[in-house]
């Protein structure tokens, strides 16, 4: 492989152009992850009758949260409703007010493995490289949390997985 070949790759990659190499950056991310992920637990106090999962983040991007299910179909923004039962409740942009939070609801889940994503396509604000996000998902009776830092234009496919056992089996 040729030198400006691999020079390419990296660069199209976005190797260089993340806030990892900025320890007192990375260090905010990763408190401004630990607080959404306490606001979205205070934001989401009900208990829901199937699976609710939120994505919390904040207003100077725009990150979309990705939900698939044991059929393998994922509700997200262009896939509003899934055969599984899963459905976009909320689905935030920039010009939306706070709280920014993304929800992903399934009334009857059926058994069998979840997975969420988290993408950060565009920018709402400044010129930020990284962004923070807390993910929270509640069924009756457990609370599954995850926060974490993503960056632009990166799409982590699997920042939780997750199984629901039969007692949620649709009659």
């Amino acid at each position: 492989m040729r030198l400006t070949t691999v020079v390419a790759l990296f660069l199209l990659a976005g190797c260089g152009s993340d806030d990892s190499g900025d320890p007192a950056r990375l260090s905010e991310l990763n408190e401004s992850a630990a607080s959404l992920s306490e606001e979205l637990s205070a934001y989401s106090a009900d208990e829901p009758v199937g699976l609710k999962v939120q994505l919390s983040f904040r207003s100077d991007v725009d990150l979309d949260l990705y939900v698939t299910g044991p059929l393998a179909e994922t509700v997200y923004f262009a896939n509003h409703t899934s055969k599984s039962g899963g459905e976009i409740s909320r689905d935030v942009r920039c010009d939306s007010e706070d709280p920014r939070i993304e929800e992903v609801v399934f009334n009857s889940p059926i058994p069998g493995r979840y997975r969420v994503g988290v993408d950060f396509p565009t920018r709402c604000s400044g010129d930020p490289a990284a962004a923070a996000y807390a993910v929270l998902v509640k069924h009756p009776g457990e609370e599954l949390r995850k926060s974490g830092v993503v960056q632009l234009e990166q799409f982590d496919v699997a920042v939780l997985e997750f199984e629901i056992g039969d007692k949620y089996k649709r009659d």
